[in-house]
């Protein structure tokens, strides 16, 4: 079974974070040779209303975080669109903040709020997950 493997990734993994994803695996039981892609969703996200943005998570086949990345909409109505308003890329060792592009490590604190935020936001179970190879 896939599981997360927090000592490989270059920032602190909260360890309850980790075990969401692993507990999502479990229940997905998918095995990919090349890992898979978590996503949560709040079905009722939307431009006008609001919501809890998307997060998609992806993992390689060792249990090796490729990138975490929190969508949202921008722009003015009507003319918005769901972009990355985070994204964590421990692949390329890069962190994103509404289109441009730091170290990895100058988003290790806003990454550690983040794991906060979606811990609880799961815990409210605002979420829908599918896992996909």
């Amino acid at each position: 079974m896939l599981k997360i493997n927090r000592s490989l990734c270059a920032l602190p993994i909260n360890p309850d974070f980790a075990a969401i994803i692993d507990a999502e695996l479990a229940k997905a039981d998918k095995a990919s040779p090349e890992g898979c892609v978590i996503n949560f969703r709040d079905p009722t996200y939307s431009a006008e209303t609001g919501g809890f943005h998307p997060v998609e998570v992806s993992i390689n086949a060792s249990g090796v975080l490729q990138y975490i990345t929190d969508f949202s909409y921008f722009g003015q109505l009507p003319y918005v669109e769901l972009a990355k308003e985070l994204d964590f890329s421990f692949e390329l060792s890069l962190f994103g903040h509404m289109g441009r592009d730091f170290p990895l490590s100058e988003g290790k604190e806003l990454f550690a709020i983040f794991q906060d935020n979606f811990v609880s936001y799961y815990q409210m179970e605002v979420f829908e997950v599918e896992v996909s190879e």
